[in-house]
């Protein structure tokens, strides 16, 4: 697929308050935890026409949002936890045709989040409520997201893992903090969460 690089504002939408139900499990032990760590396994789909995002690449990118959440980087477990969190893909990657393929305006994202599963991929998201004029890559409701196809995989990883964040209710952090996953902006270096943010992941 081809790969966008740089910086996103992560969207985040007004709208009914909600949980991916039904789709928690409680992992086994990994080697060495002394721990389960909660997995949540996530229905993605995409819109018919992009044939360059594949199963492969859905299982990349939550392998990256897994590596982001679990891995504690300041090694201090003070701006950041290892996060007895993580995610797999459910089934394989589904096609929708509804809507035009992106996301330019309110009707765009209602017709699409209103759609069955977790994660929607979309040619491009130029609109999400709040955020006037600015570059998102994924906008969500809280209840589900959409995200653009064509990201860099360090890009994507940790857009998706904010995203997730917005549907566990986690808000933007109210100072710029570029290298925490709920910074309003999100890059290549917005990995951390702290132990409050984690048990929300959970």
């Amino acid at each position: 697929m081809s790969r966008k690089s740089g910086w996103f504002r992560g969207g985040l939408c007004g709208g009914a308050i909600g949980f991916l139900a039904g789709h928690t499990t409680i992992a086994a032990q990994p080697p060495g935890s002394n721990s389960t760590v909660v997995t949540h396994a996530l229905r993605v789909s995409r819109f018919g026409s992009i044939g360059d995002f594949t199963e492969r690449d859905a299982r990349e990118i939550i392998a990256k949002m897994n590596d982001i959440l679990q891995t504690d980087d300041d090694g201090a477990g003070t701006n950041d936890v290892g996060c007895d969190v993580g995610f797999v893909l459910a089934g394989s990657v589904e096609t929708f045709t509804d809507g035009v393929g992106t996301i330019s305006n309110e009707q765009d994202f209602l017709e699409i989040v209103g759609l069955p599963g977790d994660v929607k991929v979309v040619e491009s998201v130029a609109w999400c409520e709040g955020f006037p004029d600015e570059s998102y890559g994924a906008c969500s409701d809280r209840s589900t997201f959409v995200v653009e196809t064509g990201l860099d995989l360090a890009l994507a990883g940790p857009l998706w893992a904010h995203e997730f964040g917005h549907i566990r209710n986690l808000d933007h952090r109210q100072q710029d903090e570029p290298t925490m996953i709920m910074n309003s902006t999100v890059n290549e270096r917005s990995r951390q969460v702290e132990d409050w943010e984690c048990r929300q992941y959970q």
